[in-house]
């Protein structure tokens, strides 16, 4: 053999183990592709699951609190105690968030207070809440059922000045009447918000006035 064929032996022993490392690479590489697209897959599947779970974890809380809501409003609508249990303990907190009334500076609470007309005998009205301060007079009409006519006749009341009849001695007050209910429909609360008479109502598990700004 000569010295040109030997070496082109060795060339061509060369060439065919390089050829055998790269597909032994290629299919390393292609073992290792799979794996990753395999926990690529599973991460994508995990994270649905968790988020699924999650979603599921947040609708069954949405529930609970919603039937929670509804076992209260059931037990306070049999006792006919909306007025004492949910809106009068945040008629205080409500009128310092939205209208800078400080708790400090009610001079008079009220509820469920009965006041004879002062001119027209034998007429009387039962106001639900009444909360007076120094520049403010709060009054809130609480209702279980909140019809669209009971909130009309609300609405009216207020219009007709006829408040200031029972009491004169607020006159010189700003007037912040105050519709309440557990839930308020979308065509009453849109009625009152017409007429700017705020509308008090459960808002995130707690009672909060729902038309801020008319």
């Amino acid at each position: 053999m000569t010295f040109v064929e030997e070496r082109v032996d060795k060339l061509e022993d060369l060439v065919a183990q390089t050829q055998l490392m790269i597909q032994s690479l290629s299919y390393e590489v292609s073992r290792t592709q799979i794996s990753v697209n395999r926990l690529s897959n599973e991460m994508k599947d995990f994270k649905v699951y968790t988020q699924n779970t999650i979603d599921g974890l947040s609708k069954n809380i949405d529930k609970l609190g919603e039937k929670m809501n509804k076992k209260w409003e059931d037990v306070v609508k049999k006792q006919g105690t909306l007025v004492e249990d949910m809106v009068a303990p945040n008629i205080k907190f409500i009128v310092e968030r939205y209208f800078n009334c400080k708790k400090a500076d009610c001079q008079s609470f009220a509820i469920r207070y009965e006041k004879q007309h002062p001119k027209v005998k034998g007429t009387q009205r039962e106001f639900d809440v009444i909360a007076v301060y120094p520049d403010k007079v709060i009054v809130n009409e609480t209702k279980s059922n909140p019809k669209p006519e009971l909130a009309v006749e609300f609405i009216d009341f207020i219009k007709s000045g006829e408040f200031f009849e029972y009491f004169p001695e607020y006159k010189s007050k700003e007037l912040i009447p105050i519709f309440a209910s557990f839930h308020i429909p979308e065509n009453v609360l849109k009625k009152l918000s017409k007429n700017k008479i705020y509308a008090m109502g459960i808002k995130e598990d707690t009672m909060d006035i729902l038309n801020p700004k008319f």
